[in-house]
């Protein structure tokens, strides 16, 4: 794993001030590559290279990066692991014998393989989560590359007339003298989400690369692209490797008829892609939360390889968001060596103030917390550690694809008109009035609702403003349905998420549901998590689940098969419950949750209270802040839980002061 960054100018005049900027690549991404660093430019091109290297595959000086191929045409930087890189070397030994191998590294299995095959066939051929910058010396042009996914991250844009890219934004501050703008639409896009979705970032004119894409780049095209008044995003020529849309409406032609032979291909194909993640010449081991994704790499891990297991998994003294009890009996049942971190309070809200430098941009999935402490903790033993990432978009585990739509078949059974009148008269009930009635509604359904007014509220605004099933399935995926009450001249472009639903071939709206989550929420949210949080102690993360094979054969199977008995990733549950007994993982999914809310009371009080100065929000110019301070103090009177987006907002004051 490593970091890349590099620069294309249009003018001598930024060209040696980059470049020197450049050559502090050790410093500006060491995090994410302490073990070397290099520099390629060309003077005449003005274009340069850099790279910081996380050792994982060949640790001597072979890997060096950046590298060049066997013929010279490429040279190139590299963020990932080719899993399959060994077969693809050897393949190449046959064909081309003439190669003059210099090292073991993927890296350099792949550059020939670009020579030999070209750079579109072997991306289709490889296995594995990358980002790439690639130099053609014939063509003199910069191609960049994403993995099918966005597992490995990649930012590009326009600072100075100068094209910049880099696996995190802070190379564009430490290159080049940044002054691009925030974009207001993103931050409106932040607080519904909290996280800002591909294409876009937080700032104006740079970019993520979208998975599965690759962008190439030249003089000629830069010059144009500099010289445009429009939308730049539209003239960078950016094309598609891998269409998941196409490999979703492929595969989904072809659907399992049996459960049973669903059943043994995923377990037969999870295993294969645990073997092929396991190549590496330092320590591995697994996340092991005690859910089912995590659980199920853990043991094929150690029961079908046989593999000497390090689990790793933290837990909490409030034991209301602790699942590290569960962990340990499954370890147990399993046979790992496995390591328990409990952690107090404290460690946890010591992280936070850290928060902007390693993520960078914007983020506000409180989860990022526990997962950069598991990420301390595990790189005490080990440098690679295998995740549970995936299983839930592509085997149905969340809720909503369980209840939603069934949700949606109740409500919208009164017309519109009615449920508005119906949510309009809850309205004009005070809050205070609202919860008396708490006491009553949980005598009734054997619960203990919390903030049982404040949950009324939100469904009535749901059933006030949604109209179709899109709009409830959007609503299911925002902390704030209204972030444009929030903030001043933006818009919502939330809804650009139905695209996805152009030419897709979905038999049942719980199949779409998982396949815009597994292009936005998976990439943008949960591998940018588990990815910024693990290479800030520089610790790989791989996702088994992602394996191209693997995906392939979870769009095969039926939404019918994926959810059963009111029940998600059934198939999921039947093969981890070939060696665990059901009771153990079969329970209300947790998440890796923490008491935002009471520490927004109480020790984040005074942290928070500095960020939403009622002055600084008013001459910075982007909230309205008469209703963010509305917030906060309903959420400090304990009138209303207000922490879903109290917290990006807070995320939100505290990088733009970092920053």
């Amino acid at each position: 794993m490593c970091g890349i960054a590099g620069f294309l100018c249009s003018q001598n005049n930024t060209y040696l001030k980059n470049l020197k900027n450049l050559n502090n690549i050790k410093d500006i991404l060491y995090h994410r590559g302490p073990d070397d660093h290099g520099l390629w430019y060309n003077n005449e091109e003005m274009i340069s290279l850099g790279h910081t290297r996380l050792s994982i595959q060949d640790l001597s000086p072979a890997g060096h990066q950046p590298m060049k191929s066997f013929s010279k045409r490429y040279i190139m930087v590299y963020n990932g692991e080719i899993y399959n890189h060994l077969v693809l070397r050897n393949q190449l030994k046959s064909l081309s014998p003439k190669i003059i191998w210099k090292g073991k590294s993927d890296t350099e299995t792949l550059l020939n393989s670009f020579d030999f095959w070209g750079i579109e066939k072997t991306l289709r051929m490889c296995s594995g989560m990358f980002s790439i910058a690639l130099w053609d010396n014939l063509d003199k042009e910069l191609i960049l590359i994403r993995d099918r996914f966005g597992e490995k991250p990649l930012y590009f844009g326009i600072v100075e007339n100068n094209f910049i890219f880099g696996s995190e934004l802070k190379v564009f501050k430490k290159i080049t003298n940044f002054t691009n703008e925030i974009s207001r639409d993103s931050l409106n896009l932040f607080l519904r989400f909290t996280y800002v979705p591909g294409p876009k970032s937080i700032y104006k004119n740079i970019f993520k690369l979208q998975p599965g894409a690759f962008l190439k780049i030249n003089k000629d095209n830069l010059n144009k692209i500099i010289n445009y008044n429009g939308n730049i995003y539209e003239k960078f020529k950016i094309n598609k490797w891998w269409n998941a849309k196409e490999a979703f409406n492929d595969q989904s032609s072809n659907l399992y008829s049996s459960e049973e032979s669903a059943i043994n291909d995923a377990e037969k194909l999870l295993t294969q892609s645990i073997k092929s993640q396991l190549i590496s010449d330092v320590p591995v081991g697994t996340f092991l939360s005690g859910g089912i994704d995590s659980s199920l790499v853990s043991t094929l891990m150690k029961k079908k390889l046989s593999t000497k297991t390090k689990t790793f998994t933290i837990g909490f003294e409030d034991k209301k968001y602790d699942e590290s009890v569960y962990a340990k009996k499954i370890a147990k049942i399993i046979g790992t060596e496995h390591n328990e971190l409990i952690l107090n309070q404290k460690e946890a809200l010591n992280i936070i103030p850290n928060l902007s430098k390693i993520y960078d941009e914007p983020f506000a999935d409180s989860s990022q917390i526990p997962t950069i402490l598991l990420s301390k903790f595990a790189k005490q033993q080990i440098t690679v550690a295998l995740t549970g990432d995936g299983g839930d978009e592509l085997f149905g585990g969340y809720n909503r694809y369980v209840f939603l739509k069934n949700f949606w078949n109740k409500i919208s059974f009164f017309p519109y008109p009615i449920r508005k009148i119906f949510a309009q008269t809850i309205d004009l009930f005070p809050l205070n009035f609202i919860n008396n009635f708490k006491g009553i509604f949980n005598l009734i359904s054997g619960s203990n609702v919390a903030f049982f007014g404040d949950k009324v509220t939100k469904f009535s605004h749901k059933i006030k403003s949604i109209k179709n099933l899109d709009e409830l399935f959007l609503s299911s995926l925002s902390t704030f349905q209204e972030p444009s009450s929030l903030l001043v001249n933006s818009k919502d472009l939330s809804k650009d998420i139905f695209e996805f639903k152009k030419k897709l071939n979905y038999l049942d709206y719980e199949a779409l549901m998982m396949f815009i989550d597994s292009q936005t929420y998976l990439t943008d949210d949960i591998l940018c998590k588990v990815d910024r949080a693990s290479m800030s102690r520089s610790l790989e993360t791989r996702v088994p689940f992602l394996d191209k094979d693997v995906v392939n054969l979870a769009w095969r199977i039926p939404t019918a098969m994926k959810i059963k008995n009111k029940e998600g990733k059934w198939i999921l549950k039947k093969i981890l419950n070939k060696y665990v007994p059901k009771e153990y993982f079969d329970r209300p999914k947790m998440g890796f949750g923490i008491p935002l809310g009471d520490w927004l009371r109480d020790d984040l009080r005074e942290w928070a209270e500095n960020l939403l100065n009622k002055k600084d929000l008013e001459s910075e110019g982007y909230f309205n802040s008469d209703l963010v301070l509305k917030l906060w103090n309903e959420h400090q009177n304990n009138k209303r839980d207000w922490q879903s987006i109290l917290w990006p907002i807070l995320i939100f004051q505290s990088w733009k002061k970092e920053n």
